[in-house]
């Protein structure tokens, strides 16, 4: 009953489906590990392939497997970058990192000399070395500068006496009596100040 390239197949991953969280979960860890791509996940949820959706990545960066070659190519970028600036021969320099020639200007690193600075038509002429007699003749300046005298008058401030008075209350001594019954017991105490009071 089925033409051309047609099967049947029973599914039983249609019973065991989870919830849709542990669904996603188990799709993003096999794009990860890159046995799986967008449209693999799309056909098994029964949704329309994507543009592009099937391309596989690496589970590093998450990139298309075939530029994957971009972070080493990357990282030896910056090796060349850090031995050239150091002095080393640019083409010596890519030889040794295994990377293809590329035209260079002649003209050292920017940390040395601004290319601002160089001429477009002829870059080595800004680094020719040649030498020459300048004869500078500069005439002898003689600057005279008075001491200044700065004059600031003593200040006087006068600062009135204080006087502060402090009044504290008078102490007056108590003297304390006790009266004792025929057994020795306490019956009274009397207490009386300096006045008698």
């Amino acid at each position: 009953m089925l033409l051309g390239r047609a099967f049947l197949k029973f599914n039983v991953d249609g019973l065991l489906r989870g919830d849709i969280a542990g669904r996603y979960a188990a799709y993003s860890t096999g794009m990860q590990s890159g046995f799986l791509n967008i449209n693999d996940i799309h056909r098994l949820e029964d949704l329309r392939p994507v543009e592009g959706g099937d391309v596989y990545r690496v589970p590093l960066a998450n990139i298309d497997l075939s530029a994957a070659n971009l972070m080493e190519l990357d990282k030896r970028t910056v090796i060349a970058q850090r031995l050239i600036l150091a002095g080393f021969d640019p083409a010596a320099v890519l030889v040794s990192l295994g990377m293809a020639p590329i035209a260079h200007t002649g003209l050292p690193s920017t940390m040395l000399q601004p290319v601002a600075q160089v001429s477009p038509d002829a870059p080595k002429d800004a680094y020719s070395v040649g030498s020459r007699d300048v004869t500078v003749a500069m005439g002898e300046n003689v600057i005279n500068i008075p001491a200044p005298i700065v004059n600031i008058p003593q200040t006087v401030v006068n600062v009135p006496e204080t006087v502060v008075r402090v009044t504290t209350p008078e102490q007056k001594m108590t003297v304390r009596t006790v009266e004792r019954d025929a057994d020795g017991r306490v019956s009274r105490i009397i207490e009386s100040n300096q006045d008698g009071e």
